[in-house]
């Protein structure tokens, strides 16, 4: 086998393995929160009626691509948690081709290419959401496919390049529409090249106004159909939710990242803040620097482009936040940052000068991230919606306490709910009475079991008595 042949196995072999892992997951995960509200929700209803339904948005958990392949999915393999989740599996497959293919057509050297996919793919927060029936592994997976085809626009600068981008990311715009920041600045950042290239005679005249034509459609087309749910989502305050600062956003975005895992203990937060500081001051410096010494070099345009990328979002969310009043982008809002994040770090480690200290560098990258994941792999919660860790396992239990022509009530924290009814759909539980959504815990004993978080307890326990405990101290309660 050649080198180019190994490298190719080596990589295909660590896609494989990590997708087998957000298939197991997908598998065996518990549903969450906010999935099983999509399926009990959105699983009968017309998902392209929505673009002019009101009724479809109260709020904003309905995803639009996302709610449809699903109905796709268990229409044909029917309803599971792995069925439900298997379209953003697939935006996993999606995201790793793509990155593999950004790698192999940046770098022909082995360890930098398996440093660079660990960089871009080992995160464990984003992990998550290739095994969770949400719209972010699909937006995530299209816009590091948008990014491919941008390294191929601009080695290329072929308008099938420029078309594949738009519809990889109006992919992503309709599958969750946070994507609409990186959407955005992709968008602005072709429209500048296309005009670069013309100055440097890399595309004629006439292309130029092809290559413009097409943002122009992409944003007649999505402003079409979104209006109405943007506007009704807006005015319902769905966008209200997230960060109170810039700060914010990557403090909380590195808190998910790092997955409970505490390496310097209480300073473990500042010092990697610290660290990613230094690498938004570096990347910077550095894909400009590299950019004016040969501004014709595809790598440094490239290079400096997803820098911009970057840094562009970041503008959006400022201008968003200083015109429109709306809060920063936090949490699983802001994860395509990850991707940006990531990419930069891997084509600034790229143009550092062949040295021991690169190579002891590419060695520590590839260490850290595969040790990362390793010390957070886990086969039974995610990072935001742990406390459904044990929702199935409940549900289970609850088979044993029925009761021959008797049904019997069930009450459930609030966070349980959408899952549990789920569940209760799922296993058709006839003898238990219909679940009961509410905020407050009810004190008086109209419920015959309770599962509740271990510290509303003390309230109960007057009339309840504990039967099962389960993991992050969930009860599982009986009338006395």
């Amino acid at each position: 086998m050649s080198k180019s042949q190994v490298q190719r196995l080596v990589l295909v072999v660590l896609a494989l393995t990590l997708l087998l892992y957000t298939g197991l997951r997908a598998h065996l995960l518990s549903m969450t929160h906010d999935e099983a509200h999509t399926v009990n929700a959105f699983m009968k209803m017309d998902i392209w009626n929505c673009f002019w339904n009101m009724g479809c948005w109260e709020i904003a958990n309905n995803h639009l691509l996302n709610s449809w392949l699903i109905q796709k999915s268990i229409a044909i393999f029917g309803v599971s948690e792995f069925t439900i989740r298997l379209p953003n599996l697939l935006a996993h497959a999606i995201y790793l081709v793509s990155s593999i293919g950004i790698l192999l057509n940046t770098n022909k050297k082995t360890w930098l290419l398996i440093a660079g996919f660990c960089i871009i793919n080992m995160n464990p927060y984003l992990l998550d959401f290739f095994s969770m029936a949400r719209g972010y592994g699909l937006f995530t997976g299209f816009i590091m496919a948008s990014l491919y085809g941008l390294l191929k626009f601009i080695q290329h600068a072929n308008i099938k390049w420029s078309i594949y981008i738009f519809i990889m990311l109006f992919l992503a715009v309709v599958s969750n529409f946070t994507a609409l920041n990186p959407a955005l600045c992709i968008l602005s950042l072709l429209i500048l090249l296309s005009f670069a290239f013309l100055q440097t005679n890399k595309i004629e005249r006439f292309k130029l106004w092809l290559l413009l034509s097409i943002p122009a459609i992409w944003i007649a087309l999505l402003s079409w159909l979104l209006y109405l749910p943007i506007n009704t989502l807006k005015t319902k305050g769905e966008f209200l939710w997230g960060a109170p600062s810039l700060l914010d956003t990557f403090t909380t975005l590195l808190k998910d990242s790092l997955y409970h895992e505490a390496y310097f203990g209480i300073n473990t937060l500042p010092i990697f803040n610290g660290l990613l500081v230094v690498l938004f001051g570096l990347i910077l410096v550095v894909s400009v620097y590299r950019l004016s010494k040969d501004y014709a070099k595809s790598q440094n345009i490239y290079f400096f482009s997803i820098v911009l990328l970057l840094f562009g979002s970041i503008v959006f969310m400022l201008l968003q936040h200083w015109i429109l009043g709306s809060q920063y982008l936090i949490n699983r809002k802001a994860i395509h940052f990850i991707p940006f994040i990531g990419l930069s770090a891997y084509l600034l480690l790229c143009e550092m000068a062949d040295s021991k200290f690169k190579t002891g560098v590419t060695f520590v990258v590839i260490l850290f991230f595969s040790n990362h994941l390793i010390r957070t792999y886990n086969m039974k919660s995610t990072r935001e919606w742990y406390y459904d860790a044990d929702t199935r396992e409940m549900m289970i239990e609850m088979n044993a306490y029925k009761k021959e022509n008797q049904r019997i009530s069930l009450g459930v924290n609030w966070l349980f709910m959408p899952a549990a009814n789920f569940y209760k759909n799922h296993f058709n539980y006839k003898f238990l009475e219909p679940l009961v959504y509410s905020k407050s815990i009810e004190t008086d004993g109209r419920y015959d079991y309770y599962y509740i978080e271990g510290g509303d307890y003390k309230i109960l326990e007057t009339n309840y008595e504990i039967i099962k405990q389960f993991g992050g101290g969930r009860l599982l309660l009986r009338k006395k």
